[in-house]
């Protein structure tokens, strides 16, 4: 039902976390961590983006805490969206 409201809806990213929140409790990390970063990538607005990009690192923080190219490259992204951002932390 979430996945057929991703086309419907003016913000899919709220979706895509509650999608991503699903797999975390079905045990599944990829997909969690999938979905986290997929809601990232396409979330809009300055404070959202540093809110889902928050989101994203803690998700791949419980999901694969040993990857540590995925923690890099999801702590990364949130030092990116804090740097846009000259208004200070959200």
């Amino acid at each position: 039902m979430l996945e057929a409201e991703l086309k419907r809806s003016a913000q899919p990213y709220y979706y895509m976390l509650s999608l991503a929140s699903l797999a975390e409790d079905a045990k599944d990390g990829p997909a969690a961590i999938a979905w986290a970063r997929k809601a990232y990538e396409t979330s809009e607005g300055s404070a959202t983006r540093v809110q889902w990009a928050i989101e994203y690192s803690k998700t791949v923080l419980r999901q694969a805490p040993g990857d540590m190219a995925a923690v890099e490259a999801s702590a990364q992204a949130v030092i990116d969206e804090l740097g846009k951002n000259s208004g200070g932390y959200y």
